[in-house]
């Protein structure tokens, strides 16, 4: 399992970026999630890409998550 908090200056940084990401969000149930991680000499990037698709009642009728991770060693 990947060790981290989830990136909260997205909407700071990439302001467009962030608006497409709630638009995908709100129209296709779609969650993105990134991770940073710094320890020792050791720099990590995560992200993870969910979507649910809901039947009128709420159950989950289908899933799929894709994600991610990158390290890059610090000297």
């Amino acid at each position: 399992m990947f060790l981290g908090s989830p990136l909260k200056c997205l909407r700071k940084q990439h302001s467009s970026l962030y608006m497409d990401v709630q638009c995908l969000k709100s129209l296709h149930n779609i969650e993105v999630t990134t991770y940073i991680n710094i320890s020792d000499s050791v720099f990590s990037i995560a992200g993870q890409v969910s979507q649910t698709t809901e039947v009128a009642d709420g159950e989950v009728s289908g899933a799929q998550s894709a994600s991610a991770m990158s390290s890059i060693i610090l000297r």
